[in-house]
């Protein structure tokens, strides 16, 4: 057989090519106290500056970011921004001004005029209502931020979301708790959003060039389960540059799939293009960070995606995402879910899979914890991938036969620990996959498995990682030479969490820092990374240790 070798035309953002290589009860409430979300929260020594995104190196709500003001402060306005205030306990009929703010949200939403780069500070305090609507405002060049936590009573001039909870309840399910249709660019910071059809809703069209940002949110039991066609409990959206970080996602439902996260696909003008063995990569980007993403259900005929589902390029970096589970109907005939951490599934996205904690999600029927689908091109790297159930950890497929060249799935692995899950490690289906430095170890079958609906079978490469067991299925395996087979890792405690290896692992200093992606281009993973899944640097002399964790 003839390995397909298709490279990328421009190097990637970094990692991003480092995934490129060859083609979505009705007042059920969670109460979380401070405290908690602060045991959430990254701590940092240091303020950022405002309006800025909190750099915290742990998932979870940050502390810092919670007390980012964004200029509302008397005194602190930014240059060329409209400031409106909002305050629950204000009195009926307030102009929006610091002294007589709006009661509601929606009056603050309605009050915004065209072409406006509009603020919208609010004060602690419950509002039931549902907000925004799905007006195109993008040729307008109208652009949205949300900002909650401020402190009652206190002028705007104390923030922390953490401690002064914004809470945004919809009155139903009939819609999302913030809806908004197509704009220009929308930053939502510090607001507990439950009770909608989703927690936030982008609808009515999308413009190439949309900018998204929501961090340092609790968005938390929204969607419903059950219907064909709903996706993103938590949050559907789509744009160009999307950025999802430090927020505590968990308890949302869907039907068809993305039951804590939904993102779309770009529109035709950004999406990736494969021009004869050359993969045209488009900027668009999707970046989910430090969140906690848990405990999301997704159910109705082979739901896709319970936890997350991205359908454009992305990079998926340092989330916990656990307990996200994707079944079938509760009555009647239907499959079994996939992806049940993260799926990817669209084809030619570029998708960068790395430092995640990956457990205890449930997929039956394919891929508990990732699923890299749809010719999708895939690297995983540094991820703990534990404790889940379905047809394969880590699921690699095409897009029908898998014979032509746009419908082969590619996924480079490298640097992962994935073990205790119930099925193998990795399922394969017509797709080509390469995997260097991994700990594949007591999951509850074969470690690679492989099945093909096409000519052209699964094409599959692996060295310099511990295996309890090869390949079977119909699949072209190359096991190389440097393998561990069958060899112990002497994982340090693995009933408590601990993925560390014993200092006689004989996965010590056994892996290569010569990589060969799935999918070859220019910056594409052609070394491990520089550091572990806990940031500890990695040894440039005296060998790679296989697994998340180094020594």
């Amino acid at each position: 057989m003839i390995r397909r070798r298709l490279v990328c035309s421009t190097p990637l953002f970094a990692l991003l090519c480092a995934a490129c290589s060859g083609q979505p009860s009705d007042d059920a409430t969670v109460t979380i106290t401070p405290e908690e979300l602060e045991s959430a929260a990254a701590l940092t020594g240091s303020e950022p500056e405002p309006g800025i995104g909190a750099s915290d190196a742990e998932p979870g709500i940050s502390s810092a970011g919670a007390r980012q003001r964004y200029g509302c402060e008397p005194g602190g306005a930014l240059p060329g921004h409209t400031y409106l205030f909002v305050d629950a306990a204000a009195a009926p009929g307030g102009s929006g001004a610091r002294q007589a703010p709006f009661a509601t949200l929606q009056a603050a939403y309605l009050a915004i005029q065209s072409g406006q780069k509009a603020i919208l500070c609010i004060a602690e305090g419950t509002y039931v209502e549902r907000v925004g609507s799905q007006a195109d405002r993008f040729t307008s060049g109208t652009e949205y931020t949300l900002v909650g936590g401020f402190r009652a009573g206190q002028s705007f001039a104390e923030r922390d979301s953490v401690r002064y909870r914004t809470a945004v309840k919809a009155p139903d399910r009939a819609s999302g708790t913030l809806v908004f249709g197509n704009v220009r660019s929308l930053t939502l910071d510090g607001l507990d959003l439950s009770g909608g059809l989703h927690g936030v809703l982008i609808a009515s069209g999308y413009s190439a060039g949309r900018t998204l940002v929501v961090r340092n949110n609790h968005i938390h039991d929204n969607g419903i389960e059950g219907h064909h066609d709903h996706r993103g409990g938590g949050l559907r959206l789509s744009g160009t540059q999307v950025v999802i970080e430090h927020n505590l996602i968990e308890n949302n439902a869907a039907g068809a799939g993305g039951a804590g996260i939904f993102i779309g696909s770009s529109p035709s003008s950004e999406r990736n293009t494969r021009i004869g063995g050359t993969l045209q990569v488009s900027p668009a980007l999707a970046t989910i960070a430090h969140n906690i993403v848990r405990d999301n259900v997704a159910r109705y005929d082979t739901p896709h995606g319970a936890g997350i589902s991205v359908s454009m390029n992305a990079h998926i970096h340092h989330n916990r995402i656990e307990g996200n589970r994707g079944h079938a109907p509760l009555n009647g005939a239907g499959g079994q879910g996939v992806g049940g951490g993260i799926i990817a599934q669209y084809p030619l996205i570029t998708v960068a899979i790395e430092s995640n904690w990956i457990a205890r999600n449930v997929a039956p029927k394919a891929g508990g914890g990732i699923f890299i689908d749809e010719a999708s091109i895939g690297t995983l790297v540094n991820n703990v991938i534990v404790d889940n159930q379905g047809v394969g950890a880590i699921c690699v497929d095409g897009r029908g036969s898998g014979n032509a060249p746009d419908d082969r799935g590619y996924a480079t692995i490298a640097n992962n620990t994935v073990t205790g899950n119930s099925d193998g490690a990795v399922y394969v289906l017509d797709s080509t996959v390469t995997a260097y430095n991994n700990v594949f170890w007591a999951n509850g079958a074969r470690d690679i498995l492989s099945a093909t609906s096409g000519a052209i079978p699964e094409d599959i490469t692996l060295d310099h990682n511990v295996l309890a067991s090869g390949c079977t299925g119909p699949a072209l395996c190359t096991l190389g030479a440097h393998n561990r087979l069958g060899e112990d890792p002497r994982l340090l405690d693995p009933a408590r969490g601990d993925y560390h290896l014993a200092p006689n692992s004989p996965a010590v200093r056994a892996g290569t820092s010569a990589l060969t992606p799935a999918f070859a281009c220019p910056g594409a993973l052609t070394t491990p990374p520089p550091d572990d899944y806990a940031g500890v640097a990695r040894s440039t002399t005296a060998g790679i240790d296989l697994g998340a964790f180094a020594r």
